[in-house]
């Protein structure tokens, strides 16, 4: 969920979670084997205006 409209997310790619369009959370659900490891894919794109920098927070 963007709150601020001068910072844009775009080109989001998340492997297997699920998407909550309200609040903008990813969510993934595994089972896992002792010992076992999973690599996750998350990317994106975010742009913003050079003096909205203090907007971003928690990246």
């Amino acid at each position: 969920m963007i709150l601020n409209k001068s910072v844009s997310l775009d080109d989001a790619k998340y492997d297997g979670a699920k998407y909550n369009k309200e609040t903008g959370e990813l969510t993934w659900q595994f089972k896992f084997n002792p010992s076992e490891n999973k690599n996750l894919t998350l990317s994106f794109k975010l742009a913003y205006l050079k003096d909205k920098v203090d907007d971003i927070i928690g990246l």
